[in-house]
């Protein structure tokens, strides 16, 4: 029983161990399992706190590259807008300097050339046949005088304009019409390479514009202030026999070797000018030269070719004159005809022929390069000045006949038309209108010759021939002012006189004048007074013949008596009053007319002073004044050139 019991308590303590092994078993597998559940638990508190995180860090990396995508795009934008501004500097300066390369090159290709010329004048080599560009002294320059008057616009065309890339869609030249790679930079005036240099003056834009044809001032413009600046592209002869070199009056007893024409000699200053013709002519049969003879075809041939020749040689040159109006004169048809036959047989066309022949005739400048010169200077600029009896502009210096500078005389305002005097100062009203209809086929309306008057001067008046009616002053007057040939009435007994009457009356004075003998003083005062005794004593005989005498009596005039000297001071004074209403401003004739009355003045003052007429004090005084006066007057006069070699053609 004992065993048995034992027995039983083992089994029993065994039983309880199981069961207890059991229950701690399911405890822990009941732990395991809240622990599993409470580890889910936290894995999916973890996983939703991380989809949370994640998907909030995800937008902010969104909007985050979308706001640098934005800002990419923003700077790429404006990197190509700086690079596109960038770019049209870049172009502009290219374009700039370009053109201020093909100026300085074209300056010393010129330079270059006219060395050569010079030198091969010296050594006396064979004429070329091309044209060399020292004939214009400078390939890059406009013309000269033109048909333009007050009375009217010009018909000239310059060419094409627009936006302006050099293209043919691009900004034209307004002189010549070939295209600019753009506008001045300054000024904004189209011109190309080739025709800036006429635009810079001093490293300065010249105040002038071409519109319609004309030239006009683009700002105002002060007296004295220099307005355009020109060089000749082509020289011609005026018909009469002389040089074909240098222009001077020759005798013909040299001729050119190889056409046979007139020169000075084997050293003639400008033999290259001859080089065209001289090319064209050898071996060709030429009417002989007559020393005596006047209006020979040859000359006007001559004239021709070099026209023709430019427009091969240097069509810029050509296009600055090409499109200017001219038109048939009836009185030069026979001549025209002469030249025609004369080149008929070397390959020039007769429409071509008399286009040349018009425009040479028409605004060629009678600009002598020496004392007896008698060429005729073609200007771009000038062609495109109109003309007045009472002009804005002068020459003031011309530096071998082929540079001419234009400076203004009286204020000039913006827009207005720039215009100079084609005829001499002192002229009648017959010569002057004949002379412009018949040469520059121009019709003048200025206020002088729409005047019957001419602002109360009476230049052009003569007195009645009746003598009854000669006593009480009556003064012949133009029935029609404007009119070519007009009759000429008188103010007292209505009497009608033809105007060729009064045209040969004016000529018999002028031949007698020719014939009188040279540096008697006292012939010629009689000669003033009987000018007096027919024509108004403001008659253009009457005041050339005054302007005669005081030049005259000039160059010696300490040696003349007082009483000659006081004449000498009255003449000038009158002179000066006449110019000032004929010919107002800071103008030549009125600077030398100052000078004479201010010698003659000073020289009385020293007699009188001398004489004890007056004290020293008032002798200086009036010294005081007369050099104010010489300063003033040689301002006008004189022109430094040595400055214009300081002009830039920087500013395109």
């Amino acid at each position: 029983m004992t065993k048995k019991k034992n027995r039983n308590k083992v089994a029993k303590g065994k039983g309880e161990e199981q069961k207890e092994k059991v229950e701690k078993a399911e405890n822990k597998s009941e732990s395991s399992k809240e622990t599993e559940v409470n580890n889910n638990n936290e894995v999916h508190q973890d996983m939703q706190h991380n989809n949370k995180y994640v998907n909030e860090e995800s937008h902010q990396d969104i909007v985050q590259e979308v706001e640098k995508k934005v800002k990419t795009s923003e700077s790429e934008r404006k990197d190509k807008i700086c690079t596109a501004e960038n770019c049209r500097k870049d172009t502009t300066n290219v374009n700039a300097e370009k053109q201020d390369c093909e100026v300085t090159h074209a300056k010393e290709k010129e330079q270059q050339q006219e060395k050569d010329a010079e030198e091969g004048a010296r050594k006396g080599e064979p004429m070329p046949s091309a044209v060399s560009n020292t004939e214009c002294a400078s390939s890059e320059v406009p013309c000269a005088p033109a048909a333009h008057a007050e009375a009217g616009p010009s018909k000239v065309s310059c060419g094409p304009a627009s936006s302006g890339d050099g293209s043919p869609g691009g900004l034209a030249c307004s002189l010549c019409g070939a295209p600019c790679l753009g506008p001045c930079r300054k000024c904004r005036e189209p011109l190309c390479p080739s025709c800036i240099p006429l635009h810079i003056f001093r490293a300065r834009c010249l105040p002038w514009k071409v519109e319609k044809g004309r030239l006009v001032a683009t700002r105002d413009i002060k007296p004295l202030e220099v307005v355009v600046v020109d060089r000749a592209i082509v020289t011609v002869p005026t018909g009469k026999v002389c040089c074909l070199g240098c222009g001077r009056e020759v005798s013909c007893t040299y001729l050119c070797p190889s056409c046979r024409l007139p020169l000075c000699g084997t050293a003639c200053p400008r033999a290259q000018i001859h080089r065209p013709e001289c090319s064209v002519l050898a071996g060709v049969e030429v009417p002989v030269v007559e020393e005596e003879a006047e209006d020979q075809a040859i000359f006007p041939t001559v004239g021709v070719i070099r026209m023709l020749t430019m427009k091969k040689e240097r069509p810029n040159d050509w296009a600055r004159i090409c499109s200017l109006p001219w038109a048939p004169d009836s009185n030069t048809s026979p001549q025209l005809a002469q030249v025609n036959e004369l080149l008929s047989g070397l390959g020039y066309p007769e429409d071509e022929v008399e286009q040349a022949f018009h425009l040479g005739r028409a605004y060629g400048y009678n600009l002598l390069d020496l004392p007896d010169g008698m060429v005729r200077s073609v200007f771009p600029l000038q062609t495109r000045i109109g003309h007045s009896c009472r002009p804005s502009l002068q020459y003031i210096e011309r530096e071998g006949g082929r540079h001419i500078v234009l400076q203004a005389v009286k204020p000039i305002v913006r827009g207005e038309a720039l215009t100079v005097r084609y005829t001499p100062f002192l002229q009648g009203r017959i010569g002057l209108t004949k002379w412009l209809r018949e040469q520059r086929n121009v019709v003048c309306s200025c206020a002088r010759c729409s005047d019957g008057t001419e602002l109360g001067t009476f230049t052009s008046s003569a007195l009645c021939p009746e003598d009854g009616c000669r006593e009480e002053g009556g003064l012949l007057l133009p029935v029609d002012p404007m009119a070519l040939g007009t009759d000429w009435i008188c103010s007292s007994c209505q009497k009608l006189t033809k105007s060729c009457e009064i045209e040969e009356l004016e000529e018999s004075f002028v031949s007698r004048f020719c014939k009188m003998p040279k540096g008697d003083l006292n012939c010629y005062y009689r000669f003033l007074n009987e000018l007096g005794e027919r024509f108004h004593a403001s008659h253009h005989l009457v005041m050339r013949m005054a302007q005669f005498l005081v030049i005259l009596q000039g160059k010696c005039l300490e040696s003349l008596p007082i009483e000659r000297i006081q004449t000498q001071s009255l003449l000038c004074e009158k002179l000066i009053a006449y110019a000032s209403r004929l010919d107002p401003g800071a103008t030549q004739n009125m600077a030398k007319l100052l000078l004479e009355k201010n010698k003659a003045d000073l020289n009385l003052a020293k007699l009188d002073c001398e004489a004890g007429r007056i004290t020293r004090k008032v002798f200086m005084q009036k010294i005081k004044e007369g050099v104010k006066v010489e300063m003033n007057a040689k301002k006008i006069l004189f022109f430094n050139w040595e400055k214009e070699n300081q002009e830039s053609t920087g500013y395109m």
